[in-house]
């Protein structure tokens, strides 16, 4: 069963006012709740807290005096809450001007949501002491400077004397303006270490790059030792002793003739840097012959492979084939053995045959013969069985209308006390009503919301299994409705009795067929009742004939400015 619990709207309409004082709008003390606002009120603090969500929003928070300014003043701010606040119910001029309590509530709570934090964009108004904006400032300065890193007056890069620093390279020369290169007898005491330890690393540099490439040649030559050693088994190799050759014969030059002894040191220092490009150049030949035999290879690996490939798919076929000619020749064999003695084996097949359909016969008359009693037994256990599932199908229809009614009185009940107790926390003075009061009421509304679903789905759950035990019960009746009506329409063929039973059966399926339609509309009326009752209490709530007078009383009101307008204009003329 349901139980509703209405909420007061005082303290929603106390959170509403409270932030519309913060937003600045000048509100007095006495007015406590919106049925005291006036369309001027709830104008300006729909604007003003629009305002504040979007500041570059152009909208007049006063009333215009002249009513069609109004409207449009209206028609603005009802676009402005859809697209700035997002509001997705039905808003329009009508709010504002005629609009309930509970509408202006609402559009206030979505408004209200949609405020900035403080944290995020601090209202101006709040600080309105130019005393207190002025020590704020002072304060955000000290703590900008505090949080500044102390540097002392020396270092400050804006002095006078200060100079721009650059990075020098000591490996180079400096170059004068005269383009000659200074010869220097002595190297200044500042770039003294410095231009040390650059050439201490440029001679390290020197010492390693030569010691790479010395490794480098003794392994080439080993390996050109181990080629001879290599067995002439294919083609590859033949190919590569080849390469090595070739690369040989261009390696082979004339040596040069010998130079004077004044000038060997100088021949040492020119003969260092060829020696490491022939070097160079033997490593490039050599890789160049590893990876020609490697695309060699390469390519041989794949023909290979798809020439196993095609060995191996036509290895399959052909012995799918010979397994198919194995079972054809085992077949023809078969046949084959049959041939001599084919009339001998017709007759054995047709004694077979007759000796075995009159086995068949005697079978289908003992199957009949057991039969019959087991069909009359479940005649008889399944029109019981009908007689005590509709029984049951009332019992419960009974039940259920019986605890529908209950909760209807339940209901009607808890709302009585529900307005009971409102009227009595009205009636109470605003000053009992504290902090502790709140948040108990709060607690109870969550445990009663609590409560509420839980009921609601027991309500579902029993709701859910009331209908499954109809379904399946419909279904056996239409089951065993379709089962008497082919057992008594077979022995309505011998029997007259059996006939009018018939008929009378048929006339029960329709009879039952009305009564189910009956009852399911009567739900869906009664349904429907339900829902026109609430969409009346909702339209009364709404004080749709006040709406209408007070448009009526704008209407004359737009008449009689328009008459006055008119004789103006006619005066003028």
């Amino acid at each position: 069963m349901f139980k509703y619990y209405p909420i007061n709207m005082e303290e929603t309409d106390g959170i509403i006012i409270e932030n519309l004082r913060k937003v600045g709008c000048d509100i007095e003390n006495e007015v406590t709740s919106l049925v005291q606002f006036t369309t001027e009120m709830v104008i300006e603090g729909v604007v003003k807290c629009l305002v504040s969500i979007q500041s570059d929003l152009q909208l007049n928070h006063r009333m215009p005096p002249n009513l069609p300014a109004r409207y449009k003043l209206c028609m603005e701010i009802a676009k402005a809450c859809k697209d700035v606040a997002g509001y997705k119910g039905d808003l329009g001029y009508e709010t504002f001007l005629h609009g309930s309590q509970t509408e202006i509530r609402n559009v206030f709570t979505v408004i209200i949501q949609k405020l900035p934090k403080v944290n995020e964009q601090p209202i101006a108004d709040s600080v309105a002491d130019p005393f207190q904006y002025t020590m704020k400032k002072i304060q955000n300065d000290i703590l900008r400077q505090l949080h500044q890193p102390w540097l002392p007056s020396f270092c400050n890069f804006s002095c006078d004397n200060s100079l721009p620093f650059h990075s020098i390279d000591l490996t180079k020369k400096a170059f004068n303006s005269s383009g000659k290169v200074p010869q220097l007898s002595t190297i200044p005491h500042t770039q003294l270490i410095p231009s040390l330890i650059e050439k201490h690393l440029s001679e390290l540099a020197a010492d390693k790059y030569k010691y790479k490439f010395s490794v480098r040649k003794v392994n080439i030559i080993k390996k050109e030792q181990e080629l001879p050693v290599l067995a002439f088994n294919s083609r590859f190799s033949l190919i590569r002793l080849l390469q090595y050759a070739e690369a040989d014969k261009k390696k082979k030059k004339p040596l040069p003739p010998p130079k004077p002894s004044h000038l060997s040191g100088v021949s040492k220092s020119k003969t260092e840097g060829p020696t490491v490009e022939e070097q160079c150049q033997q490593l490039t030949i050599i890789i160049e012959n590893l990876e020609q035999d490697l695309n060699l290879k390469h390519t041989e690996l794949a023909d290979v492979t798809e020439e196993v490939a095609k060995m191996k798919s036509m290895i399959e076929c052909k012995e799918a084939k010979q397994n198919a000619q194995r079972k054809e020749l085992d077949r023809q064999e078969k046949l084959y053995a049959l041939l001599p003695e084919a009339p001998a084996h017709l007759e054995r097949m047709k004694t077979l045959l007759q000796s075995n359909q009159g086995k068949m016969a005697v079978l289908e008359e003992q199957w009949l013969e057991i039969k019959k009693p087991f069909d009359d037994e479940y005649q008889i256990w399944l029109l019981r069985h009908e007689n005590s599932t509709g029984e049951k199908l009332k019992a419960a229809l009974e039940h259920t209308v019986m605890s529908l009614r209950s909760i209807v009185e339940e209901i009607r009940t808890k709302e009585d006390t529900i307005q009971k107790l409102q009227t009595h926390i009205e009636s109470m003075p605003p000053s009992v009503l504290t902090r502790t009061f709140y948040t108990q009421r709060i607690l109870s509304i969550v445990a009663n919301v609590k409560k509420q679903n839980e009921e609601m789905h027991r309500v579902l759950e029993d709701v859910k299994s009331v209908q499954r035990e109809i379904n399946s019960i419909q279904g056996k009746v239409e089951r065993t409705f379709t089962v008497t009506d082919e057992i008594i329409f077979r022995m309505a063929k011998s029997d007259e009795t059996a006939r009018r039973i018939y008929k009378y059966l048929i006339s029960l399926q329709s009879d039952c067929s009305d009564i189910q339609k009956l009852v399911k509309e009567s739900g869906n009326l009664s349904r429907e009742i339900k829902d026109l009752e609430d969409q009346a209490e909702t339209e009364l709530r709404k004080n749709i004939a006040t709406k209408i007078r007070r448009l009526q009383s704008d209407l004359e009101q737009i008449r009689t400015e328009n008459q006055i307008l008119e004789e103006r204009v006619g005066t003028t003329s």
